[in-house]
């Protein structure tokens, strides 16, 4: 149980239970249209447009269409206070919901230019909250989560992890002369031995 700080003694409490993702989707889409994000929207999908038009190349049309875009928390309590609430919790899931929203929004703008739509991972949509205070409500238990913390100190927000991979590395001696094709010699023709190297220092 945490709870975001609104100032002036208001909060935003994480007990409202999550809307579907077409709702969160709205939500997000609302708050662009309300706020300065549309225009950055559709001036990248302006730039885009513009691109093609000016080259005509169909490989254009598959060229990635990069964005980012700030939430500012303060918009946020004012506009939608649910979105807030969504960023806190589900990160992941408001990612998702801020990459269709604004994907829905490119294809009705190119619709309007007379292009085809394009394909959704052509676009990279990178979002940030700012203004988020620092706030003694903004906690998460550690007994509640699955691994111990221990002595820890934690700034932001966890949005993603990823798996443990093994990394394996590998040397091998390589022969620069005399050595048969696609052989793998156990010493080096070319190198000393580290014995001899250290003898020859001593001397």
């Amino acid at each position: 149980m945490f709870t975001v700080d609104a100032g002036e003694g208001s909060s935003v409490a994480n007990e409202t239970p999550l809307k579907s993702q077409f709702h969160e989707q709205k939500l997000v889409e609302h708050y662009c249209r309300q706020t300065q994000l549309l225009k950055l929207v559709q001036g990248s999908s302006g730039r885009f447009v513009a691109n093609y038009r000016s080259s005509r190349r169909p490989e254009d049309l598959l060229a990635p269409i990069q964005l980012r875009l700030d939430f500012e928390y303060r918009q946020l309590l004012e506009i939608s206070p649910q979105l807030l609430q969504l960023i806190v919790e589900e990160p992941l899931q408001f990612q998702e919901a801020v990459r269709y929203s604004v994907y829905g929004l490119i294809r009705s703008h190119l619709k309007d230019a007379g292009l085809k739509a394009i394909d959704i991972n052509q676009l990279h949509a990178h979002w940030r909250l700012v203004g988020l205070p620092f706030t003694p409500g903004l906690q998460f238990e550690p007994r509640d989560q699955l691994i111990r913390l221990g002595l820890s100190q934690i700034r932001g927000i966890l949005a993603a992890f990823t798996p443990q991979e093994t990394l394996v590395l590998q040397s091998i001696w390589y022969c620069g002369s005399g050595c048969m094709r696609n052989a793998i010699q156990t010493s080096s023709t070319d190198a000393f031995l580290v014995h001899e190297i250290l003898s020859q220092l001593h001397c």
